[in-house]
């Protein structure tokens, strides 16, 4: 396998931007995350998984949406 390493040349509000990108996606991966486990407790919703993911993706949506 060839493989190639570039590395970016970045001025400091660039990488600044990177960073809060990453974090940002950290942020919202956790927040899935508590938002399934917490689900796993919701006891009317239990009956069909895709209920859960579709009351789950309103209020992932709502507070990312928020956040921005």
């Amino acid at each position: 396998m060839f493989a190639l390493k570039i590395k970016l040349k970045l001025n400091k509000v660039e990488a600044s931007q990177m960073c809060g990108n990453a974090g940002f996606k950290r942020f919202v991966y956790n927040l899935a995350q508590d938002l399934l486990q917490l689900s796993w407790g919701w006891e009317d919703i239990r009956a069909n998984d895709n209920k859960r993911l579709d009351v789950i993706k309103k209020v992932f949506t709502q507070v990312t949406m928020q956040k921005l």
